[in-house]
């Protein structure tokens, strides 16, 4: 018997890259116990660790964040995650809205944290 799966493109490649997008913003992770540059926390480490963000400013005039465990950053996020384009948030009370968010998701041990429209929509980060 063959299977066929049948899928709209937009939404195939809208996963695709919300899924690129996070992971090409992570600049550095570290295990938690082990301290080696490269290695990835696991959803329990992270759950346990003490979860920070600082909103930063971007090139473009924009707002970011980095998220920190433990004092160490986990996720470096310079533009809106899961949108096109290169430009931060408008405002910092967005940058913070959804860096709680990460956060939050991190906290419940969802892997990767990726964030998606409707929850942007939801924070009113975007129209």
């Amino acid at each position: 018997m063959v299977c066929r799966y049948v899928c709209d493109r937009t939404a195939c490649f809208g996963a695709l890259f919300l899924t690129m997008a996070f992971f090409g913003q992570i600049s550095q992770i570290r295990a938690q116990d082990t301290g080696k540059a490269g290695s990835m926390p696991t959803a329990e480490q992270l759950a346990k660790a003490n979860l920070t963000f600082k909103v930063i400013e971007t090139e473009g005039g924009g707002y970011g964040y980095d998220v920190l465990a433990d004092g160490k950053r986990l996720i470096h996020q310079t533009t809106i995650p899961g949108q096109p384009g290169i430009l931060g948030f408008k405002r910092r009370s967005d940058s913070e809205k959804v860096a709680k968010l990460v956060i939050r998701k991190l906290k419940n041990r969802e892997i990767p944290p990726a964030v998606t429209e409707s929850e942007l929509r939801e924070l009113k980060v975007i129209d």
